[in-house]
């Protein structure tokens, strides 16, 4: 699974540390990065990425009445580093709430992790058919 949070985490420290620089990639730019920056290179910026009037409304909720998100001085930062994916409440997806409270409302989890788990295998047994298993 694709971590967003452990994403913007590397984002906002990798740089930093290569190029020994606390200053080279800020708080800020990284949730750009991950939200304006991420919708126009996907080419759809005009319709998603930020909360405008006439773009689709995704957004998430988060719970920031955690230990580890205290004291929050700036919000950003704590987007950048602090925030997990434990930390979402609630996810919206075009205005309309898809995830609540940890739980999937409009989709089978059940389900789907069945068929994932048989494609599984089925790839397991493609790569040991084509050898593929080797480095």
């Amino acid at each position: 699974m694709i971590d967003m949070w452990l994403s913007a985490r590397l984002a906002a420290t990798l740089h930093k540390g290569i190029r020994r620089n606390p200053q080279l990639v800020k708080a800020k730019d990284v949730i750009k990065m991950l939200t304006c920056d991420a919708a126009k290179g996907l080419g759809l910026g005009e319709s998603l990425g930020s909360l405008e009037v006439g773009k689709e409304a995704d957004m998430l909720l988060l719970n920031c009445q955690q230990a580890h998100l205290k004291p929050m001085f700036d919000v950003y930062s704590h987007l950048a580093y602090a925030f997990g994916r434990h930390d979402v409440e609630s996810t919206f997806v075009a205005g309309k709430c898809v995830m609540d409270k940890g739980k999937v409302l409009n989709l089978n989890e059940t389900e789907i992790f069945s068929k994932v788990d048989a494609l599984a295998e089925d790839i397991k047994a493609t790569m040991k058919h084509n050898d593929l298993t080797k480095p």
